[in-house]
């Protein structure tokens, strides 16, 4: 049932070209995840990985992307916002 009901909300995406020659993350298996959210216009990306958390104020000031820890994802959105603006 888990991976019916994940398959009915996801979308496949092919993978996206590299961004390396606009921002590369120091860990070439984290780039994939920047990439896509770079193509796909995403608002957020949510990490726990210091990588990808060290590129936060480029990613916001290059592509109004906001990486964010995952400790401000709660199900207080107020709370979220206050993530977002502390970059």
């Amino acid at each position: 049932r888990g991976i019916s009901h994940f398959e009915r909300l996801s979308r496949f995406r092919p993978l996206p070209s590299s961004k390396r020659h606009l921002i590369a993350c120091a860990d070439p298996d984290d780039q994939v995840f920047l990439d896509l959210a770079i193509e796909e216009g995403a608002d957020f990306l949510f990490s726990k990985d210091r990588q990808l958390l060290r590129l936060k104020k480029q990613c916001k000031a290059q592509f109004q992307l906001h990486i964010l820890s995952q400790s401000c994802l709660e199900p207080d959105w107020a709370r979220l916002i206050d993530c977002r603006d502390a970059d």
